[in-house]
């Protein structure tokens, strides 16, 4: 059965196993430190910010890049039990 990803964890009971993106199960009260697996994402592919090119340099972009390399992003994230088992974007382990 393909589903589209926001509707996975409605079909839960329904299926015997189940590959839901974190943020949908995070979302939805699933803890990821009780997966069976968590697939292992590497950069690039942490964490985007995609924008057209012409706004590449905008003010809002580099805020929003900003924010998600912060340090408050980063203990907001490992502050919170719910995103236990969530991978760190690399540049926070460098």
């Amino acid at each position: 059965m393909l589903l589209e990803s926001a509707q996975t964890l409605r079909a839960l009971e329904d299926v015997d196993f189940a590959a839901i993106q974190g943020n949908f199960a995070v979302s939805s009260g699933h803890s990821l430190s009780t997966a069976l697996a968590l697939e292992e994402m590497t950069s690039p592919y942490v964490n985007q910010v995609v924008v057209k090119a012409a706004k590449q340099h905008a003010q809002a972009t580099e805020d929003i890049v900003a924010a998600y390399r912060s340090d408050a992003f980063r203990q907001a994230i490992a502050g919170n039990r719910a995103y236990d088992g969530f991978r760190m974007p690399d540049y926070f382990t460098r």
